[in-house]
């Protein structure tokens, strides 16, 4: 508890502790204690040596003269060696709270009618209140800003809504960017139908041309015979290839179709054939799978006599079909070569 400012009949309470850190009774006569009173020196107390209240516990009694300050701080020691001593009961620091709140008031308002520094308060709020209301950056610079700002904004309005370069201008490019990009896009839909046009002639062209697909099956379809040869195009998706000056007698890759699929696969054996051997016939075409069935039809040589075409029926099962075709070379030597033909 704080001490009272100059108030009679109060104790300052210490504790003095030995080196351990244990409670040290019976020293009452080697303990002293001396006072600063508002940060000024220090004096001893009136009360030489404390009464022992209890072991380690020590008590001063305070005059009325030694309590009248603001502010306390008492510095209790013992001459005893390797013995400290405390003060215990929050005796030091600013006195009661009512008494520092009176010195307080008592010197503001001995402040108040102070002029000697740069006038009395009464008359530096007069200078606050003008500079508020009048100066630089009081209120009537706030107001002259306001106005300003608004000028401002009324102009940028005008120029918002009726200037060269304003919202009207915008509104008027916004509306000619509009109809530019509805003119490109009937323009891009125009040339897609001239392409779509374009392409169905084409399709007819292929289809129906004496030189598309039709002349080319009738050519084709002309055909016939196991030695026969022809000079046409292969389409090299549907053609086993062999890998060159290989021995093996299956082709390396895989031909897929769809279900429904009739048309040329072919054999091309250039890789497997002697640089100067050519082949002399094709004696047959089969297909073996697990349910479905493939027929051959035109079994055919090509005019270099390196590969073996033939047509087929339209596939209707879905399987994996083993190609084996068997040829005769020039030098009458008979092989059969295989390839693998899926169907989805």
């Amino acid at each position: 508890m704080a001490i009272e400012k100059n108030t009679a009949n109060q104790k300052l309470v210490v504790v003095a502790v030995d080196g351990d850190g244990n409670f040290l009774a019976g020293d009452s006569a080697n303990i002293t204690c001396t006072l600063s009173k508002d940060h000024g020196s220090y004096t001893a107390l009136g009360d030489t040596n404390p009464t022992e209240n209890t072991a380690g516990r020590y008590t001063f009694d305070l005059t009325t003269a030694e309590t009248n300050a603001d502010h306390l701080h008492f510095i209790p020691v013992s001459s005893t060696a390797d013995v400290s001593v405390a003060v215990d009961n929050n005796a030091n620091g600013a006195t009661s709270r009512e008494n520092f709140i009176e010195s307080i008031i008592t010197e503001l308002n001995t402040d108040i009618g102070d002029t000697s520094i740069n006038g009395s308060i009464s008359d530096q709020v007069d200078s606050i209140k003008q500079e508020i209301n009048s100066g630089t950056y009081g209120l009537s610079a706030i107001n002259t800003n306001i106005i300003t700002v608004d000028t401002v904004v009324d102009a940028v309005n005008v120029l918002l809504t009726n200037g060269t370069h304003g919202l009207a201008a915008l509104d008027t490019e916004l509306g000619a960017i509009n109809t530019n990009i509805d003119n490109r896009a009937q323009s891009l839909e125009g040339r897609h139908d001239t392409n779509d046009a374009n392409v169905l002639g084409i399709s007819d062209e292929v289809e129906d041309s004496s030189h598309g697909l039709s002349a080319i099956k009738t050519a084709v379809d002309g055909v016939s015979g196991g030695g026969t040869t022809t000079a046409e195009d292969i389409d090299e998706r549907l053609t086993f290839r062999f890998p060159r000056n290989g021995s093996g007698t299956t082709s390396n890759n895989r031909i897929k179709v769809n279900t429904g699929f009739d048309g040329t696969i072919a054999f091309d054996l250039s890789g497997v054939l002697e640089d100067e051997d050519t082949l002399s016939s094709v004696t047959s075409m089969t297909a073996t799978a697990t349910t479905g069935t493939i027929t051959f039809s035109n079994l055919r040589l090509h005019t270099n006599k390196r590969k073996v075409l033939a047509d087929t029926t339209a596939i209707s099962t879905a399987d994996t079909y083993t190609i084996s075709v068997t040829v005769v070379t020039a030098t009458s030597i008979t092989a059969v070569y295989k390839g693998v033909l899926v169907a989805s």
